[in-house]
């Protein structure tokens, strides 16, 4: 899809980053429809996932961030400092529908219901 965006944890060496299976905060932007049914905050289940590095603003538009600080709840986390501040959930148009990117998994083996509200607001954009 030639998106502005990148995988800021892509290139890291495991030595740098690693986060096997934990529970990390988010911060949303609730005004979006994506966030709606949320607050400020939630937790999001970690593993193999991402941190989306967006380059247009104005072309991909983040709904959910990383905590700048303390992203941490509970697990490991190695290299904290990669995925602060990025994006965990991005919308763009694309021709007369939307792309909704998710760099964590909202459904993950069913058991995280905290994030499963993101899915039903993306189904109803």
């Amino acid at each position: 899809f030639n998106l502005p965006l990148k995988n800021a944890l892509s290139n890291l060496k495991r030595s740098e980053f690693y986060c096997p299976g934990s529970i990390l905060s988010l911060d949303i932007d609730n005004t979006n429809a994506l966030g709606k049914s949320f607050g400020k905050q939630t937790a999001a289940y970690f593993i193999n996932s991402s941190a989306f590095e967006i380059g247009d603003s104005n072309k991909v538009k983040s709904i959910a961030t990383y905590a700048k600080s303390n992203a941490l709840l509970s697990g490991w986390l190695l290299g904290e400092k990669y995925l602060n501040g990025k994006t965990a959930l991005a919308e763009t148009d694309y021709g007369r529908g939307k792309i909704i990117l998710f760099a964590f998994r909202p459904q993950h083996r069913g058991q995280t219901f905290g994030t499963f509200p993101f899915i039903f607001n993306a189904l109803e954009k």
